[in-house]
């Protein structure tokens, strides 16, 4: 019997249809798999939910890490084990029956580091060492390549570097993470406060955010002048212009300039063409799509992510989680057919070129040397939607794929550049004018977004009306991030490291703060553990994550320095070809990891440095996302003299909310259960809190009655 094992649901769907299973089954806790016989063969496929299994906590190794004592820890097993989650369990009761069952079993989790540890530790759980096989699942769910990938399995010694590697980084975190955010919250944190959480990644990312919330507190306001001219000809054309140098530091000298120039007219003495080339942007990878859809749409990162999840599920895109933004140069052929059926469609018919127009493929987009190892960069897959069937969502998202795979037949856009010198009584002004001449047939055409400034046709020697003006202006702080700019910053983290040679590297292998895959993971964890906020669209860092920076004395786990070797190291793993040097690469990262952890430990409970401790966190406000005070009769918006009506009282049915409860409210989280509200009858009862955005209300949730025996 042989049992195929996919990551989850959607996928199994998709490799169950292209394999011809018919109609799939259901069990208890709604569970789907697919029975059905395959080369020869009785055979299953299914799928694990996800994350199926997670990693042990210190008490299950050891009674005594109940108490989060810093004499007791640092915990360091020999081994890691696993054990099945929670919500999982109805999926794991069957798969632990049935997988034992086979005589071979078929990986077909997703192609990538995380699918092969998803497989790894739900064979460890069952404590399996039944034969089993590797179907690398294309990018793109379509039938035929998934067929395809069925045929030409893998052996399973060949997944042993990135299992392996997959293994150490989940190792990495769970030593890091857990003994480190024990020693921060034992000697850190108060009841109130709560947990100070340690990540190898999300607080090196914390640590940007409070860097540059340090830059705007200790931004120093600086004047300077600005001088500008509007122009008119003697034929009545108009156009702006400014002093040759943009900012003009001393106030004297920018008036001189300014009095000897205002009421003269003033005369072209240069004009000068330049031409320049902006060539088509490259194809999307995850990180540059959060960010496109941040920027254009205002989406969020998890809403960005759910998106082309969906999309990938249904097979209208290829796999989502990638570094890469090229294609194979065998995907030639795949792209011309999948222009020619968006060409078809009515959402895209208008953009079709003839064959003969279009720009051959280069190196530009398809290029295997600077592919992923796993994945293409994401593009529409031959599987083409009606636009109708599509969300809003999916349809605003699968156009930007579309015009990203247009834009490749286009021309580079070629801009004429025009510079105008123009004196006005010794006093040297310039205008820049941008026209591009083959707008209709380049890809700026498709893109729509970028502005030009055309200047009217001037000579030297021609004379100019003047219209002068000076502004004085100050400098202004740098602004906080957005969850667009802190992706970017995190994936070209490379450049904040002062180590040339690394910094070097990470440049080179395109390495930085976490994945493609986990960046969505690391920013939603840092604001659900209340580290950061969201303030619109920018991300503000909370008194608690000033707190937990500022105590941190270790500042290698603040920097990207750290992440950036272990990553490293992990994809050295990964790459290796020969399985005993890499089991041997293995071990050294293991033990080097376990070392620094006890090194790292021991300095901060050894630290004797503490700042002062916030009273409240940073809140946000969830309708206007103006700050939060909380005060004595409650919590309410600072910008209520604006109109925001933002409050929460502090007294609510005969009891007293805490400011840890207020907190929660604000955030719109559920309170635990709070014991002793008085009905109006003036019975007592227990219940959650929850603030309700829609109804701007305050709402009561009970806790479920337990069934008698």
């Amino acid at each position: 019997m042989t049992v195929i094992v996919c990551e989850k649901n959607k996928q199994a769907n998709v490799i169950a249809k292209s394999l011809g299973a018919g109609p799939k089954h259901k069990v208890s806790g709604g569970i789907d798999y697919w029975k059905f016989t395959f080369n020869g063969e009785e055979t299953y496929i299914v799928h694990c939910v996800g994350h199926i299994v997670e990693l042990l906590y210190p008490q299950d190794y050891d009674s005594k890490f109940n108490k989060w004592d810093i004499s007791i820890y640092p915990c360091l097993p020999n081994k890691l084990i696993v054990k099945p989650k929670k919500d999982t369990i109805d999926c794991y009761n069957f798969l632990s029956k049935l997988l034992p069952k086979a005589t071979l079993l078929i990986n077909a989790t997703d192609s990538d580091r995380e699918g092969e540890l998803i497989f790894r530790y739900l064979l460890k759980s069952l404590k399996l060492n039944t034969k089993w096989k590797r179907a690398w699942i294309p990018s793109d769910l379509t039938e035929t390549k998934i067929r395809n990938s069925f045929k030409n399995l893998k052996e399973s010694n060949e997944m042993i570097p990135l299992i392996l590697s997959g293994e150490c980084r989940s190792t990495d975190d769970w030593l890091y993470g857990m003994n480190l955010t024990v020693a921060m919250t034992t000697k850190y944190s108060n009841r109130d406060m709560g947990v100070l959480a340690i990540g190898r990644v999300k607080t090196a990312t914390l640590n940007l955010v409070y860097q540059r919330e340090q830059e705007i507190v200790n931004h120093k306001t600086n004047y300077f002048y600005t001088i500008t001219s509007h122009f008119i000809t003697l034929d009545n054309r108009e156009f702006d212009g400014r002093y040759v140098d943009e900012k003009i530091n001393n106030e004297t000298i920018a008036k001189n300039i300014f009095n000897s120039s205002v009421g003269r007219d003033g005369t072209v003495t240069n004009v000068e063409l330049k031409k320049k080339r902006i060539r088509k942007p490259l194809l999307y990878n995850t990180t540059s799509l959060q960010i496109a859809c941040n920027n254009l749409f205002g989406w969020n990162i998890e809403r960005t992510t759910a998106t082309m999840q969906s999309l990938y599920d249904n097979g209208y895109m290829s796999y989502p989680r990638t570094a890469s933004e090229y294609l194979s140069t065998k995907q030639e052929g795949e792209i011309s057919l999948l222009l020619n059926k968006l060409f078809l469609t009515r959402e895209f018919k208008d953009l079709s070129l003839p064959s003969s127009e279009w720009q051959p493929f280069t190196t530009r987009h398809f290029d295997d040397s600077k592919m992923d190892s796993s994945h293409t960069a994401i593009v529409p897959t031959l599987k083409i939607p009606s636009i109708t069937s599509l969300s809003d969502d999916e349809r605003q998202l699968y156009n930007l794929l579309a015009k990203s795979v247009i834009n490749i037949i286009y021309e580079d856009a070629y801009i004429n550049e025009t510079v105008v010198n123009i004196d006005i009584n010794g006093n040297d002004f310039i205008s820049v004018g941008r026209e591009c001449y083959n707008y209709d047939k380049s890809w700026l055409h498709i893109d729509n977004s970028k502005k030009f400034i055309e200047l009217p046709k001037l000579n030297v020697g021609d004379k100019l009306h003047t219209k002068v003006e000076c502004e004085k202006r100050k400098t202004t702080p740098p602004k906080r991030y957005t969850e667009a700019s802190l992706l970017r910053v995190m994936e070209t983290a490379g450049k904040l490291i002062k180590d040339e040679k690394m910094a070097a590297l990470m440049k080179k292998e395109k390495r930085g703060l976490g994945t493609p895959a986990t960046r969505q993971v690391i920013l939603s964890t840092l604001k659900k553990q209340k580290l950061i906020a969201l303030s619109g669209k920018q991300i503000k860092i909370t008194d608690k994550g000033i707190y937990l920076i500022e105590n941190l004395v270790v500042d290698e786990i603040k920097s990207p320095e750290l992440t950036a070797e272990l990553e490293k190291e992990l994809n050295d793993i990964a790459t290796e070809k020969d399985n005993t040097k890499a089991v041997e690469l293995a071990k050294k990262h293991c033990s080097k990891v376990r070392n620094n952890v006890i090194k790292y430990y021991n300095e901060i409970v050894s630290s004797t440095a503490v700042k002062s401790m916030p009273t409240t966190y940073s809140l946000t406000c969830p309708l206007c996302h103006s700050s939060v005070g909380i005060y004595e009769w409650g919590a309410g918006c600072k910008n209520y003299k604006s109109g925001c009506k933002f409050v929460i009282q502090r007294n609510i049915r005969g009891k007293k909310l805490t400011d840890k409860q207020l907190t929660t409210l604000v955030c719109c989280e559920k309170t635990n259960i709070i014991k002793g509200f008085k009905s109006s009858k003036g019975t007592t009862f227990d219940a959650k809190l929850q603030y309700n955005i829609a109804t701007k209300k305050i709402e009561f949730s009970f806790p479920k009655k337990r069934k008698k025996k």
